[in-house]
């Protein structure tokens, strides 16, 4: 009877969880697939065995052996004899002793990890990460090519959209920001040098680049040498005094320049405004003289190359 109570209660938690939870079937957890080329911080066994993982924090260096094995081994040699100790006189307050203590140690530990992960920046991102990852190989995992023979981690490591805020963390978060993170999501320590390219290109980041309040600030040149370079000082110069009718060209020329990068997000608006970005493009080369420092669309010998702010604008 005890044993259909156990099987009871398994195959009803079963059920309950498939059923309010987006898993795979029979309600088995699908989380993104190892790929044992990266570090995963976010590693932590059940929540039944999270207290021997805390209690190896406890024996640092090359002292883990007692933690995993001798420790645990002693304990269980001793719970393995408890019938044994019970015929003593006094061996079943000791059994009972032992038991409570045990219980009580395992539980502290694992409030002990619960609250040093909860206060871990690094593995809150790490988890945040693997959640998204697990729902990002679902995705492509649904679509009609399906999973390769070389495995779902194959999907991810093929994934723009996964490996892409990796390689910025890894090679641009140096200096750059995107949105203030280092594109996956976790905090920088050091501080910020270059601007922050959360929707370069966009006309947004190009109207920020174009502002007079903004130019200067860290999103943009404030952290580099250009803060008060000549674009910069021209920025705060010239257009801080424009007339409505200058700061609808300016909208224009701004339409024109992100059109440019053919952005996806913005290929319908594009497409939509094509007189005005067309205006636009003429506006640049002719009114705004962006053309007399600035390369567009075409190799400008005539354009300043020993400004070091100087970019190709096509």
């Amino acid at each position: 009877m005890a044993c259909l109570a156990v099987l009871a209660t398994v195959l009803f938690l079963i059920l309950r969880h498939r059923i309010f939870s987006h898993t795979g079937p029979l309600g088995a957890e699908f989380g993104a697939p190892a790929d044992p080329s990266e570090p995963y911080s976010a590693a932590r066994p059940d929540w039944y065995f999270l207290f021997l993982f805390q209690f190896l924090k406890l024996f640092p260096g090359g002292t883990e052996v007692w933690g995993a094995f001798i420790i645990p081994g002693l304990v269980m040699l001793v719970i393995f004899l408890m019938p044994f100790i019970g015929q003593w006189r006094l061996g079943h307050r000791f059994n009972l002793g032992l038991l409570f203590s045990l219980l009580a140690g395992a539980g502290l530990l694992t409030y002990m990890a619960w609250a040093e992960d909860r206060h871990n920046e690094n593995y809150q991102s790490a988890a945040k990460a693997a959640e998204g990852e697990a729902k990002r190989v679902r995705v492509l995992a649904a679509s009609p090519s399906g999973i390769p023979t070389s495995g779902a981690v194959t999907l991810l490591r093929n994934d723009p959209l996964t490996q892409g805020p990796k390689l910025f963390a890894q090679k641009c978060a140096g200096c750059h920001r995107f949105d203030g993170h280092d594109g996956s999501g976790r905090p920088v320590k050091d501080p910020q040098s270059a601007s922050d390219l959360k929707g370069f290109a966009s006309r947004e980041w190009l109207g920020g680049l174009l502002d007079p309040d903004k130019i200067s600030t860290t999103n943009y040149f404030g952290a580099t040498s250009h803060r008060d370079g000549k674009m910069a000082r021209f920025v705060k110069k010239n257009i801080t005094g424009y007339s409505p009718e200058q700061k609808e060209n300016l909208r224009k020329v701004i339409a024109a320049l992100s059109a440019e990068a053919q952005l996806k997000p913005q290929l319908a608006a594009d497409q939509r405004e094509a007189a005005m970005i067309e205006q636009g493009r003429t506006l640049l080369r002719e009114e705004m003289k962006c053309t007399d420092c600035h390369e567009f669309g075409k190799k400008d010998e005539d354009a300043t190359r020993s400004e070091p702010y100087r970019v190709r604008l096509a």
